[in-house]
């Protein structure tokens, strides 16, 4: 059985999850999500669950919603989020010509009389007339509500976010301000860290692997497996992290080796920071130095970095120069502005100055997500270049893979130096 802190945790991805599935329009599933856990607030509310008497509730005589919500008392109902964020969650009247309008939220009562509006809708989601809920004209405004409701009880923190962009006076929830890639990123945290993997071998990649998505990815999941006994070998402050989900939409997988003491702490760490990383698509496979979508300031220090006497003096170095490839990412994968790295000399400081330049501010730390990389460094192995009958072996990637951890270590002693002079933060 659950302990109290594992249940929530598991109801605070739950709940992320619905609100990220709701905003990307996969309506119907995020309401019966919804649903099931607004059940689940009001028995925790009510404190009934755990200690349910068995003589006084024999089976079949167990409160039902209405009777906890109607039993709740003050102290919670002050404590919940209708109260404390009455803007969000008005209350239902109706004018004399029997029209719904929404009014303020004004006393304890109206609370109550809100979540046992929310209990009306949650029975109607669950009996299955979901689909008549969403076409009245007046209830699509009732599910964004309901959602939020769920989302401000269960994972507050993100929820808070996207009220701070929310303004009332502009119409909508603040469901509708979360931004949609923040959205995917939600569900992508449930998908990539919950999903059960088979054990596979890594028998090399071939021009035909890259035809199908799928099936790269099962040879790139061998090769996850590998690199994790040889990571713990050869270099154990890194390990692997999450492999991307995919679907015939997809047009890359993502293999992020994130330091050891990071990913401890939490998961899809890759996303937070510069990585050690490994990406598939149709066209090729790359071994690179990789920015996720929420390390803004890693890309600041990164570009900081690339015009440093440190990284001048590492450059020199001859196995840094031979093969390695620069390159600038849109929207996470596509590829344009492909150099060898041993031609960039003339444009050098324009183009650190131009990737500075693009970055958001960073008091927008934690808005929009960003989708592209500039002047990224590494190895890649068109699949244009493979014979037909040859394959990319393991100690090939290995080869590549050695240098660009060795760039990453450069660039984290860089990082920490920096620290310690004051100059990043």
């Amino acid at each position: 059985m659950l302990n109290t802190s594992e249940k929530k945790v598991i109801l605070f991805n739950f709940a992320r999850y619905m609100a990220g599935r709701y905003r990307l329009g996969y309506g119907y599933l995020a309401l019966y999500w919804a649903a099931v856990l607004f059940e689940e607030i009001i028995w925790q509310k009510s404190g009934l669950r755990q200690g349910l008497d068995p003589e006084k509730y024999p089976e079949g005589k167990e409160p039902n919603l209405y009777g906890l919500i109607k039993n709740l008392n003050e102290e919670t109902l002050r404590e919940d989020s209708i109260w404390r964020y009455r803007t969000v969650f008005p209350r239902f009247i109706f004018t004399k010509r029997g029209e719904p309008v929404h009014a303020e939220i004004k006393t304890l009562r109206d609370v109550r009389t809100r979540l046992d509006n929310f209990r009306y809708l949650r029975n109607s989601i669950m009996h299955g007339v979901s689909v008549d809920v969403q076409e009245n004209e007046f209830m699509p405004h009732n599910c964004d509500e309901f959602v939020c409701y769920v989302w401000s009880e269960l994972a507050s923190d993100s929820f808070v976010r996207a009220l701070e962009e929310w303004h009332p006076e502009q119409g909508g929830r603040p469901i509708q301000t979360l931004s949609r890639i923040s959205a995917d990123y939600m569900i992508r945290t449930i998908d990539e860290t919950n999903i059960k993997e088979p054990s596979v071998k890594f028998e090399g990649i071939t021009v035909t692997d890259f035809e199908n998505l799928f099936c790269l990815r099962d040879k790139l999941l061998g090769l996850k497996d590998r690199l994790s006994l040889w990571l713990s070998q050869n270099t154990p402050h890194l390990d692997t992290d999450i492999l991307t989900t995919i679907d015939t939409t997809s047009a890359y997988i993502w293999m992020p080796l994130v330091q050891k003491q990071k990913k401890e702490v939490g998961d899809r760490k890759g996303i937070w920071d510069c990585s050690v990383s490994i990406l598939g698509t149709p066209l090729d496979l790359r071994i690179y130095l990789e920015f996720g979508g929420r390390a803004r300031n890693a890309r600041e220090y990164f570009y900081r970095f690339l015009g440093s006497e440190e990284y001048r003096k590492f450059s020199q170095q001859q196995m840094f120069n031979q093969g390695w490839q620069l390159f600038d990412v849109d929207w996470y994968s596509a590829l344009f502005n492909v150099r060898p790295l041993d031609s960039w000399q003339s444009s050098r400081d324009v183009d650190i100055a131009a990737a500075l330049v693009k970055l958001p501010p960073r008091e927008q730390l934690d808005s929009e997500p960003i989708t592209w990389n500039r002047l990224s460094h590494g190895f890649i192995i068109w699949k244009n270049s493979l014979a037909d009958d040859e394959e990319i072996e393991f100690n090939r990637v290995i080869t590549k893979l050695e240098r660009v951890i060795a760039l990453h270590e450069e660039f984290t002693k860089f990082c920490h130096k920096e620290v310690l002079r004051g100059e990043l933060s």
